[in-house]
């Protein structure tokens, strides 16, 4: 990965850490194109690094959208949650 890019996931991962955001909060805080938080999201998720929280309403564009974050306490409850919808659907 780039160092530009590999930069900016940093930063996104970081960002992530303290807050639960959408990409276009996340876009409008810390000015990374939401095409490359979309692209940097499929990384994180597939490492385990990244989870949605929630569906709700963005505060930016008022649109239905995921709630996202890289903490791992919040990221523990998430997949305990899935875990436990599971065995009892």
């Amino acid at each position: 990965m780039e160092n530009h890019f590999k930069s900016q996931l940093i930063q996104y991962y970081e960002y992530l850490q303290k807050n639960t955001a959408t990409n276009s909060m996340v876009e409008q805080a810390i000015g990374i194109k939401q095409k490359n938080l979309t692209r940097y999201k499929v990384t994180l998720e597939d490492q385990g690094s990244l989870v949605v929280v929630y569906r709700g309403f963005c505060e930016v564009t008022g649109f239905p959208a995921d709630f996202l974050s890289t903490n791992k306490e919040i990221i523990k409850k998430v997949n305990e949650r899935k875990y436990k919808e599971t065995l009892f659907p």
